[in-house]
């Protein structure tokens, strides 16, 4: 019995962790296609929100389709206090591609400031 209770014990412990989401690993430009952002695909600063002076940071979790690179889905984990702001991002993060089987979720953090993007 009392090997019985010891087994499943050690399967619990196993399967658990098989289930539980790893955290999102922090974005490193390596990981990316090219080993950078795409101009193209860099977060804007939108004019509206220059012109109003909105400023903010916050936190993006993107899922990666791990066998292909492809961004499928973003979650925002902290908004940047704008709609404008986080619209941009989401705009542009959905067209990253990173270098297949090497991540499924990349926490980049952004920051707005009325001297740019920071990344």
């Amino acid at each position: 019995m009392r090997a019985l209770i010891i087994g499943i014990s050690i399967v619990m412990m196993t399967s658990s962790a098989v289930f539980c989401a790893s955290e999102p690993v922090l974005l490193d430009k390596k990981q990316l296609v090219g080993d950078d952002i795409p101009k193209q695909y860099r977060p804007d600063y939108p004019f509206e929100a220059r012109r109003r002076r909105e400023t903010g940071s916050g936190v993006f979790i993107l899922h990666i389709d791990r066998r292909t690179g492809a961004v499928t889905s973003i979650t925002v984990q902290k908004s940047t206090g704008h709609k404008l702001l986080d619209s941009a991002v989401l705009a542009a993060c959905i067209h990253w591609r990173f270098k297949p089987q090497t991540v499924t979720d990349v926490r980049v953090p952004i920051t707005y400031g009325m001297r740019g993007t920071q990344l």
